[in-house]
């Protein structure tokens, strides 16, 4: 079980479990969406209007496998932070943006998905290639947007001593939190 310093406390073993199934998930993660977007920019058939989308999702996991994972097996291989505190403001900056523009595209992507079957003949007329561009560019400002707050004042991306990451942390009352990613 995890000390009060969270997995780096004196569970070796289980700290060794978390960096093993990281590396590998991080290294699953890089593979499979690079070749996603090999196969997107090779294949000229596969570059559909609803294909953006997952081209959209692929780049965030990308980020996600080439800078989150590494930066956290890092802290839990030091059993420390390596990051200076502005680091880990646009660590957590970061991880923020690429996590919630996952998200809001995955959203993005059903509905397209959901328009494609339910009326297609709707959206053959409707979304064109600037539409799609729009939506993506929105998703993204979006998500960048949304991650803001700490600078403004609100909250506050300091690492976490359970996970080792720079996460966003609350230093306001109860009564004026910031509620989070609202979609």
């Amino acid at each position: 079980m995890a000390g009060a310093d969270g997995i780096c406390g004196e569970d070796y073993a289980g700290r060794m479990v978390a960096i093993t199934i990281l590396s590998s998930v991080c290294v699953l993660t890089v593979f499979g969406n690079t070749m996603v977007l090999l196969a997107f920019f090779r294949n000229r058939s596969l570059r559909s209007f609803g294909n953006y989308f997952l081209i959209s999702l692929a780049i965030s996991d990308l980020v996600m496998g080439c800078w989150t994972f590494p930066n956290t097996i890092a802290n839990l291989v030091l059993c420390k932070s390596w990051m200076s505190a502005l680091l880990c403001q646009m660590s957590g900056y970061i991880d923020n943006v690429i996590l919630t523009n996952s998200l809001v595209t995955l959203a993005a992507c059903s509905y397209d998905r959901y328009l494609v079957i339910t009326r297609p003949l709707f959206y053959k007329r409707c979304m064109t290639g600037k539409r799609t561009l729009l939506i993506l560019s929105a998703t993204w400002i979006y998500s960048m947007s949304l991650s803001l707050p700490p600078f403004c004042g609100i909250g506050q991306f300091r690492l976490s001593e359970f996970s080792r990451t720079c996460a966003l942390t609350n230093n306001l009352p109860d009564s004026q939190s910031f509620p989070g990613p609202v979609l």
